[in-house]
């Protein structure tokens, strides 16, 4: 299991701390999601964080698909994620970001 930090624009000193087994999708996300029932981190919905390794910003995200135990990244819905992900993008108005294409380049 992999712990990756993504820094919250703004708020110095402050992140957020992802779980996953494959840290190679972590290049697709388009946001962090956030259980509306966790209050741990309610106040960083309506932020950004900073995609570690990317120059990008992405955005928190309530979700109730996201498990209050552990922080969700919401991903492109590339073929390996998981079928949360597939619902969980259109519902956001998340771009799809293609990583690997079909020749897997």
């Amino acid at each position: 299991m992999w712990h990756i930090r993504y820094p919250v624009n703004g708020v110095p000193g402050r992140s957020v701390v992802v779980a996953t087994t494959r840290p190679e999708t972590m290049l697709g996300d388009t946001a962090v999601a956030v259980n509306a029932k966790d209050a741990r981190y309610l106040d960083l919905h309506g932020k950004t964080v900073q995609l570690p390794l990317m120059d990008r910003e992405i955005p928190v995200i309530l979700d109730d698909l996201a498990d209050p135990r552990i922080r969700h990244r919401r991903g492109q819905g590339h073929a390996g994620a998981r079928s949360q992900r597939f619902r969980s993008r259109p519902r956001h108005n998340l771009p799809k970001i293609q990583v690997i294409d079909q020749n897997g380049a």
